[in-house]
């Protein structure tokens, strides 16, 4: 596993492009991800975090599209969320505009979205970490972004702790931005919508209240 300083924001993008998976610090603890609309890496993702498929992942929005209009279609409610939240810890659980491109190319033969009776939905978020949203705004496109951890097991704020976690193992990212010690933050609070009122599916950094 390479590992690289904040300032190394080029190569580490160099690395995701290149169907690479990254870990990198966010919001809340440090994230692993890649390129969300690389299928084979975002298996490599569930791969080296043992995380069950059909679960999903977050995907981080580049701020030259900050909602995602392309990929996702927006309950008004919960639009109102975003635009009030964002960018922050605030996961936020939507219907995928199927058809398009950038839905296609996220969705096609990816574990990154939940599948449901009433269609695809995907949790998005703009990061108000400046590494992370750097990272996502230099890809260009939506970026995984999942606790770096075990699936299961409780998240990791520094960087060492993480290297020495999965060097042990067959399964490694590629590499790792090292901002050293984070602070230790609630994870991501997460919500949808359900029969038009916001849902809140976990409570975390931002504290909401179910509408109505």
């Amino acid at each position: 596993m390479k590992i690289l300083s904040p300032d190394n924001i080029a190569e580490a993008v160099d690395l995701l492009k290149q169907g690479g998976v990254i870990v990198y610090p966010t919001e809340t603890s440090y994230g692993i991800g890649c390129d969300a609309t690389n299928a084979e890496t975002v298996a490599r993702v569930f791969a080296i975090k043992g995380r069950p498929e059909g679960k999903g992942v977050t995907l981080l929005l580049p701020s030259s599209n900050p909602f995602g209009e392309e990929l996702v279609d927006w309950d008004p409610k919960l639009r109102e969320m975003a635009e009030k939240y964002w960018p922050g810890p605030l996961n936020i659980i939507v219907e995928v505009r199927m058809g398009s491109s950038i839905a296609t190319q996220c969705m096609t033969g990816s574990p990154v979205g939940r599948s449901t009776p009433e269609g695809s939905t995907i949790a998005v978020r703009r990061s108000s970490h400046p590494i992370a949203q750097a990272l996502v705004d230099a890809l260009g496109v939506p970026l995984v972004s999942t606790s770096a951890n075990i699936s299961g097991e409780k998240e990791l704020y520094d960087a060492k702790s993480i290297v020495e976690l999965f060097g042990a193992r067959n399964l490694q990212p590629d590499a790792i931005i090292d901002a050293g010690l984070l602070k230790k933050n609630p994870p991501s609070t997460i919500i949808t919508s359900q029969n038009g009122n916001v849902e809140v599916l976990r409570q975390g950094a931002i504290t909401l209240e179910p509408s109505r």
